[in-house]
């Protein structure tokens, strides 16, 4: 009865997954191996239910890049195969920012597409860079219909 499922947040079910996973094995670095399993099997699950629209939320992580300088922020979850891996499973992937106006008062947008700062893609190629920060808009803007 719902086009749309969202799970709040991928981060979280990752540690809880991690602690299990953790209780099973003696060496505790073999869990991080088949955390990135299990989760890839349950992202792959819910990314095509069969007519649904599927939204992941994770918390964000900042690096310091020794390079730049700058900051790098990403996808935070544990284990560096899932972290690493993890924007390829699907098609939109997004950096929720907040910006200031011109007289300074703070509003949000949604960062479609990667720079040198934040991790995010657009594989629809309609989006702009930045978008409103609402699934209604992207979701029509992607499908052409609104939902």
């Amino acid at each position: 009865q719902f086009s749309w499922v969202c799970l709040d947040s991928i981060s979280e079910i990752a540690e809880v997954c991690l602690a299990a996973e953790k209780k099973a094995v003696k060496d505790p670095r073999q869990a991080y191996g088949a955390l990135a399993e299990r989760m890839g099997e349950m992202v792959r699950a819910f990314r095509d239910l069969p007519g649904r629209n599927v939204y992941f939320s994770s918390k964000q992580e900042r690096t310091k890049d020794e390079q730049t300088g700058g900051m790098l922020y990403y996808p935070s979850l544990p284990g560096n195969m899932l972290k690493q891996g993890i924007g390829y499973f699907f098609d939109e992937v997004f950096a929720l920012r907040v910006e200031r106006d011109p007289e300074d008062k703070p509003y949000r947008v949604l960062q479609t597409s990667r720079d040198y700062s934040y991790e995010a893609k657009d594989r629809s190629g309609v989006l702009d860079m930045f978008e409103p920060p609402s699934l209604a808009h992207i979701h029509t803007k992607i499908v052409g219909t609104p939902f």
